[in-house]
């Protein structure tokens, strides 16, 4: 006779079957109360469309130009990649908000090549698409809006150290922010400038 504990494996081999049927990445379990809210891939498109235009309006007005809505909406797009966690005053995020720039790609797109020096590396973040890195013997991995990529080529000072460590190739249409490295070390010598004076 199955036991209970052959039972619940059983019940939670069937969930995780139901999950993968229903396209679903991941499921979760609610131990405590909990309010949640759902809302179909449609209508979460559709959503987000709204903040893609309005980011894309943003990059598109030149950085002096730009209202106090952009420059927070620009800043929100900045603080949440990996990359930009250092920024915590208020005048370097406003720098950093005012330079970024629009980059508009076609799918297929090769962005940057593993390996390749570039004259002017920039950083990316997604805004809207999908992106496709591919490196020798690691593998691919695919970005969607929300991650940024280019960093290791734009903080380094030594030009043998910004080869690009992967190809990265659009997926889809895409849309994207960007930071050059000279800006990069404009904002970060603004870091400097603050440390020092504090």
């Amino acid at each position: 006779a199955p036991t209970d504990e052959m039972l619940a494996e059983e019940k939670e081999q069937s969930r995780r079957r139901r999950a993968r049927k229903l396209g679903r990445s991941a499921t979760g379990r609610v131990y405590e109360h909990a309010d949640l809210a759902a809302v179909s891939r449609e209508d979460f498109l559709k959503i987000t469309a709204g903040t893609t235009d309005a980011i894309k309006a943003a990059l598109g007005t030149r950085g002096p130009e730009r209202t106090e809505e952009q420059l927070d909406l620009l800043f929100e797009l900045l603080r949440d990649t990996h990359f930009f966690k250092f920024l915590r005053t208020p005048a370097v995020q406003k720098r950093a908000s005012q330079v970024l720039q629009l980059r508009v790609c076609e799918r297929d797109e090769i962005l940057f090549e593993e390996g390749v020096i570039e004259d002017t590396p920039l950083f990316y973040i997604v805004v809207h698409g999908k992106v496709e890195g591919r490196t020798r013997g690691r593998g691919t991995f695919v970005l969607e809006p929300g991650a940024g990529f280019g960093e290791i080529a734009v903080i380094a000072e030594d030009v043998r150290k910004q080869r690009r460590t992967a190809t990265m190739k659009c997926l889809t249409d895409a849309v994207f922010a960007t930071l050059s490295q000279l800006n990069y070390m404009e904002i970060t010598s603004g870091l400097e400038d603050q440390a020092l004076a504090s």
